[in-house]
C-alpha cells in the first residue's frame, strides 16, 4: 500500500486532516520529546496546521512503514544513527515520498556546515539541549506551512 496525502490527490489542501509529521532518532528520550514536544504545540493551537507525530528509533522500521502513512507532510530525522545515517534515511524518504519535506538534525554543532551542504534535507537545525524544543516546533511549523502552500521546494 502506498501512502497518500490530500495535496497529492486533489492539489489543494483539506485544512480538517491532520498532517502526519514523521520523527525519527535512535535516542528514545528524544523520541520522546520529540512527541510531547508536537502533541504540547498542537493541544495549544500554535503550529498554523493541524498535525499529529509519529516516531521511531530505527531509521530501517521507519522506512519499512513509510509508503503506509497517509498524509504525510514533514520528515525530521538525527543525522548520527546506528545502521543507516541520516542522510542516507532522507535520501531514501526522497526516492519513497518526494512530497514531504525534509529536516535532518544534529547534536554536533561541528557538522553545521557539512549538514547545509547535503542535498537531502530542506532545512537542518542543531539538537541544542537548551532550545531543542523551540527549534523542533520552529522547523516543523515552517515545513507545514510551506506543505500546505505547495511551496516545497525541488528535492534539493
Amino acid at each position: 500500500m502506498t501512502g497518500t496525502n490530500e495535496r497529492e490527490k486533489t492539489g489543494t489542501y483539506d485544512p480538517g486532516k491532520r498532517l502526519k509529521v514523521l520523527l525519527v532518532d535512535d535516542q528514545q528520550m528524544l523520541v520522546n520529546l520529540g512527541m510531547e514536544t508536537i502533541e504540547r504545540y498542537q493541544r495549544r493551537n500554535c503550529f498554523a496546521v493541524p498535525c499529529a507525530a509519529i516516531a521511531f528509533t530505527s531509521p530501517i522500521a521507519a522506512l519499512d512503514v513509510l509508503g503506509s502513512i497517509d498524509d504525510l507532510a514533514v520528515v525530521v530525522s538525527d543525522f548520527n544513527m546506528p545502521g543507516m545515517n541520516g542522510e542516507q534515511f532522507l535520501a531514501r524518504v526522497r526516492e519513497m515520498r518526494p512530497d514531504a519535506i525534509r529536516i535532518l538534525a544534529s547534536a554536533n554543532p561541528l557538522f553545521r556546515d557539512e549538514m547545509t551542504d547535503l542535498r537531502v534535507a530542506h532545512d537542518y537545525f542543531e539538537k541544542n539541549p537548551r532550545s531543542y524544543c523551540a527549534d523542533l516546533f520552529r522547523a516543523v511549523d515552517t515545513a507545514l506551512k510551506a506543505y500546505v502552500l505547495g511551496d516545497t521546494p525541488v528535492n534539493p
